[in-house]
């Protein structure tokens, strides 16, 4: 019969990833990095007995678990990545057993992924500049829509007055791969001249 052991194990001893990730205590990725790995991994020596995935994400008001060893949830699992933002984490609770050792216990290990944006937030590309110059426009009519990298479901905004703050959070989860579209969306540019866009912009 397996029992949890006392002994608490470190990532430097065992040092069990997801995918191609580095793991420290909290690692900082991509949310295009983490939905590129497949599987977790471990060293040789090393069996992985099971393991949860934990989603938390920005918006929801509960943490999602999901089963990922010994049986793969995998709807539940492609759900909540497809959730993920900047600001959401996933952690991995893996029990492993070391087959080097003739022991029944196995014995529990942590990985802690916090989402971040990606290379948009670089002030010297060109994604950053044209990111940043569309948060600035002064907006007075018109429909956003906002698809592609951290949209998995398309978002419409109408311009309203008095939700300039809800319209920055959403250019604020663009990142390379979200797509922008402007539905005859008028804004003042800097000269103070009314401009009307009908078109798409692709991070």
């Amino acid at each position: 019969m397996l029992s949890l052991s006392s002994h608490t194990l470190s990532q430097s001893t065992y040092k069990i990833t997801y995918g191609n990730l580095d793991t420290n205590r909290i690692s900082r990725i991509s949310v295009e990095e983490f939905n590129n790995q497949k599987q977790l991994k471990a060293p040789d020596g090393i069996f992985i007995d099971s393991a949860f995935a934990y989603f938390s994400i920005p918006g929801q008001t509960a943490i999602a678990l999901v089963e990922y060893l010994p049986k793969f949830d995998s709807i539940r699992f492609h759900k909540y990545s497809d959730m993920l933002v900047p600001g959401a984490t996933v952690i991995f609770s893996v029990f492993i057993k070391d087959k080097n050792h003739k022991s029944d216990s196995v014995q529990l290990n942590y990985m802690f992924y916090s989402m971040t944006k990606g290379n948009i937030n670089f002030p010297s590309s060109p994604q950053y500049l044209e990111w940043k110059k569309l948060t600035d426009l002064n907006y007075v009519s018109g429909t956003i829509y906002f698809s592609g990298t951290y949209f998995p479901n398309v978002i419409s905004f109408r311009i309203q007055q008095g939700k300039t703050n809800e319209l920055k959070n959403l250019f604020g989860r663009c990142a390379v791969g979200t797509v922008v579209t402007f539905d005859n969306v008028s804004y003042k540019d800097e000269k103070g001249i009314l401009v009307t866009r009908n078109d798409s912009f692709a991070f």
